[in-house]
């Protein structure tokens, strides 16, 4: 029912979304999604072919790769707000050297630059090399 006067729709719509139940939401998205998955699949590729270039630009700026490593941490489960990652994200980009062995870091194998978490709480401990990384997984 459409309302004339903007206060009262305001109410309206106030009321409404307090109401609405959050869970039905989500699994009203989750409903749509797994019905639409192809179709959005086929959508994203779509739009990676049309936009390559301008995609891979965007990947070599500085917010762009900040972004990836961002989403990258957190699928890998490290928890962090929006300031502990500034932290962290500073911390990771001036580090030179592994914070165990002393070693600097390189593009190589072993050397390679890795972030470190609990993986049961997800909390970031160090910033270390590949190596180092690997011999704490049994920590």
């Amino acid at each position: 029912m459409p309302h004339k006067d903007p206060i009262k729709k305001k109410e309206y719509q106030k009321k409404y979304y307090q109401n609405k139940d959050p869970i039905k939401k989500k699994e009203y998205q989750k409903k749509y999604y797994q019905k639409n998955k192809e179709k959005n699949k086929q959508k994203n590729r779509e739009y990676y072919q049309k936009n390559k270039e301008k995609i891979k630009e965007y990947r070599n700026t500085d917010i762009g790769n900040k972004n990836r490593f961002k989403s990258d941490w957190k699928k890998r489960g490290v928890k962090f707000t929006d300031e502990e990652f500034e932290s962290i994200w500073e911390q990771y980009t001036t580090q030179t050297h592994c914070e165990f062995c002393y070693k600097e870091f390189s593009e190589g194998s072993q050397n390679i630059k890795c972030l470190d978490h609990d993986h049961k709480t997800g909390e970031f401990r160090f910033i270390l090399c590949g190596y180092c990384n690997l011999q704490r997984k049994s920590d």
